[in-house]
């Protein structure tokens, strides 16, 4: 029985939902016995809101019955910063990021004889979201794979496509007149700090390389704090310092935080705050799942 021919893939649009309050226990054993405390949740209805001081939630999703060669959950966005997949008791996913970037894309390889039975997601964060976001799909894996592997994939060559136009820009700006090379360079910032955005942005760079994890985060802030300095100083030297001089005020302002801001993180990275730390205990790599 072949991929094509096995049942088309289903979308699960409800699953239940259970605050972990008191001590955490790490999500070392499913609540299978467990049947108060749950919270009936739609899919892409209104993320349930977080209770003050809680950190970490159970998802309890059950599978329906299936016919496929080789069954997979696909679940393209979930927030939390440490996950773990439980089938009833079976542990078949953890993934665990010591950078804050709380967008997971999941895609968990199922047994055939799973048929019908209950999946437990641990999630544990530090931010103020937690959960599903969106449905969560069943089907055949060699199906849901190519749309696990396209989620950001876009977002990704686009950046690279204007990181590429910004260094031939900042090339070019070397061969032009002494008064349109700020102009020229100020540009290429601006459109290297927007494709660096859009790179270290993407789920796609924390899927499937997750070990750089923690230089993406860095790079996203600095493309951030480069962006609008760089931004503020092209509109000065097209329009002019403005009235009393404010655009130029406005710049040197920006331009002073954001160099204090990237000192900070500079000393945050040397001094191992737990940024660079991008262990994941189960690495997605896109050999294994295809």
């Amino acid at each position: 029985m072949s991929a094509q021919s096995a049942s088309p893939a289903g979308e699960i649009r409800h699953w239940q939902m259970k605050w972990q309050e008191g001590p955490a226990d790490g999500g070392l054993r499913a609540p299978v016995t467990e049947e108060q405390g749950w919270i009936d949740v739609e899919a892409k209805a209104e993320m349930p809101q977080k209770p003050p001081g809680v950190s970490s939630a159970w998802t309890k999703i059950t599978l329906p019955s299936y016919h496929y060669v080789s069954p997979s959950v696909y679940i393209q966005t979930i927030y939390a910063l440490h996950v773990k997949v439980y089938v009833e008791d079976r542990l078949v996913f953890e993934g665990d990021r010591g950078f804050i970037m709380d967008n997971y894309s999941l895609l968990v390889p199922l047994d055939i004889r799973d048929n019908g039975k209950t999946l437990y997601i641990w999630t544990q964060t530090l931010q103020d979201r937690i959960g599903i976001k969106e449905q969560v799909i069943l089907g055949e894996h060699s199906i849901l794979i190519k749309d696990y592997i396209k989620n950001g994939l876009i977002d990704v060559i686009l950046g690279g496509a204007f990181i590429f136009v910004a260094a031939v820009l900042f090339v070019c700006a070397f061969f032009l007149n002494k008064e349109y090379f700020p102009v020229a360079a100020s540009l290429s910032i601006v459109i290297a700090s927007t494709g660096v955005l859009s790179v270290t942005y993407s789920p796609f760079m924390y899927t499937f390389y997750s070990y750089l994890g923690g230089l993406s985060v860095f790079l996203f802030d600095v493309a951030l704090l480069s962006l609008l300095p760089a931004l503020t100083f092209l509109f000065e030297k097209i329009f002019g310092g403005g009235k009393y001089g404010i655009i130029r005020r406005f710049r040197k302002f920006q331009m002073f935080y954001s160099l204090f801001c990237c000192v900070l993180l500079i000393i945050n990275a040397l001094s191992g705050a737990g940024m660079w730390n991008s262990t994941i205990s189960s690495r997605p790599r896109l050999s294994a799942l295809l």
